[in-house]
């Protein structure tokens, strides 16, 4: 008598024989886990190539020469040569190579200011950084908290370049124009393009809210400056007009936001960290006070911002780029 052929039971199992569309079904497991794998493995390749193209966090904040020289090598050993301006982000993996006398900062993962001084060649990978050649770059942890707000672009100012028609440019509010200030009780200023002697000026504040809500109304002001009467609301949103008295069609307007306590909380210990590195390391001052702007950029306080810019642009007459970016 010729019995059934059985398969041995797997260790720790009780099952002693499976059908034949039991092994069809696992041995198509088989073939798609495999495939799976391989197709894993094609995505790793990429994901490894692009990653040397790939911007990283790391951001170029300040150079004695105009560039500084970046080399990235593909996955195919191809070495290609290029330039990271001020501002620029850095590959995430590249050699940063400086000649003589070339000194950089780089502000590393958002939280260290590294300081590199030439002749030298450094590999960065990520926030890893490895000396090739030359000195070993000094690093400054810096905790900041960064806005919901991307820093604008640079070198690209920060206004337009072409200027507006005359009757545009007689008359022009300061501050508040930005988006966000901080100040729960600003002074308003404004500019006033006609010769000697100036006009009067009208003024008007709204709250904007689904019934607009005026807040102060002004009529025949003398001067460039108005102290508001009252503080405003932290989180509001308001609206200033300001006009030659009696002339309304020469007039300027913003729409702006008052930082809410959240967010002004969220901010201060950031502004006193950098006071106190600035204290502390007077040799980057200007990587600093670079870092503060940006910090007041992504923070929507682009008043604020503006006025570093304008700091560091009378400090660095030379630099061609920081002057754009002051109004």
């Amino acid at each position: 008598m010729v019995g059934r052929a059985s398969w041995p039971a797997w260790p720790g199992s009780s099952v002693s024989r499976l059908p034949a569309h039991a092994w069809f079904t696992l041995g198509l497991g088989l073939c798609l886990a495999a495939a799976v794998t391989l197709l894993g493995t094609d995505v790793a390749h990429a994901e490894q190539d692009s990653a040397h193209t790939l911007p990283s966090d790391n951001v170029l904040v300040w150079t004695s020469a105009k560039t500084v020289s970046v080399e990235t090598t593909d996955a195919d050993g191809n070495i290609a040569n290029a330039t990271a301006a001020l501002g620029g982000q850095l590959p995430h993996r590249c050699v940063l190579v400086a000649s003589d006398d070339v000194r950089f900062t780089v502000f590393v993962g958002k939280r260290s200011l590294v300081t590199f001084q030439g002749p030298g060649r450094w590999d960065v990978h990520g926030d890893r950084l490895t000396m090739q050649l030359g000195a070993m770059p000094e690093r400054r942890d810096v905790k900041l908290q960064f806005g919901p707000r991307p820093r604008r672009s640079w070198p690209a100012p920060s206004y337009p370049e072409r200027e507006p028609p005359a009757r545009e440019r007689r008359l022009r509010l300061i501050f508040p124009s930005a988006p966000d200030v901080r100040d729960s009780d600003p002074t308003v200023r404004w500019r006033w393009h006609e010769p000697e002697p100036a006009g009067r000026f009208d003024l008007e504040l709204w709250k904007v809210g689904s019934e607009p809500t005026l807040v102060e109304r002004w009529r025949g002001l003398t001067g460039r400056s108005h102290q508001l009467w009252q503080p405003l609301d932290r989180g509001a949103t308001y609206r200033i007009n300001i006009s030659v008295h009696d002339l309304d069609e020469l007039a300027a307007a913003a729409t702006f936001r008052v930082l809410s306590k959240r967010a002004d909380a969220a901010i201060v210990p950031s502004l006193m960290e950098l006071n106190a590195l600035r204290e502390r390391e007077p040799a980057v001052r200007t990587e600093i006070d670079i870092l503060r702007a940006w910090l007041f950029e992504s923070w929507g306080l682009t008043d604020e911002a503006d006025a570093v810019w304008a700091a560091l642009a009378i400090d660095h007459p030379r630099a061609i780029d920081l002057p754009r970016r002051a109004r």
